[in-house]
């Protein structure tokens, strides 16, 4: 049975056990009676004795067994939330070397897992454009320009610098 239903399973079995005691100390009392009264025998005082506490013991199981798997939830929920990796810096994911459902092992060497774009109003772009296209721009003119991840949306930005070079430079 999956963790996550232990609880209802134990739940169930707590409230079957309160209703089994009920019923057993309701048969008991009408035993004692009928005993008192010379009606019922002594084994069958004994009998209904002993069913009555069983179904304390029953109780008493239902009960310890409520509270481990309460004790187990919790442990689990502790390691769920430290299981969380979390992102130093707020920003964008621009790579990830992980696959989804991947096991993550700490360990005395680091590798990268992620690639984040921490301030994209920050971002320095860096593009090597043929002279031809670029011949009518000039040093603090608005473009924009596109990504594969993105293509249908344009990102605006100025021109900071214009540089000449081959690329051989």
């Amino acid at each position: 049975m999956p963790p996550l239903q232990w609880g209802h399973s134990i739940g169930t079995r707590q409230a079957q056990a309160q209703t089994t005691l009920n019923e057993t100390r309701a048969n008991l009392d009408r035993v004692q009676e009928l005993e008192r009264r010379g009606i019922a025998s002594r084994g069958a005082f004994d009998t209904a004795s002993a069913a009555f506490d069983r179904a304390i013991a029953a109780l008493n199981i239902a009960v310890a067994d409520m509270r481990v798997a309460t004790a187990y939830l919790r442990v689990n929920q502790a390691k769920f939330e430290m299981a969380c990796i979390c992102s130093p810096v707020a920003g964008l994911v621009l790579d990830r070397d992980l696959d989804v459902g991947q096991t993550v092992a700490s360990s005395l060497q680091s590798t990268l897992q992620f690639t984040l774009a921490d301030d994209f109003r920050k971002m320095e772009l860096r593009v090597a454009v043929d002279e031809a296209n670029i011949g009518a721009v000039n040093v603090r003119d608005p473009v924009t320009f596109t990504v594969e991840a993105y293509q249908a949306r344009d990102f605006p930005i100025k021109i900071s610098a214009l540089r000449y070079f081959t690329l051989n430079n």
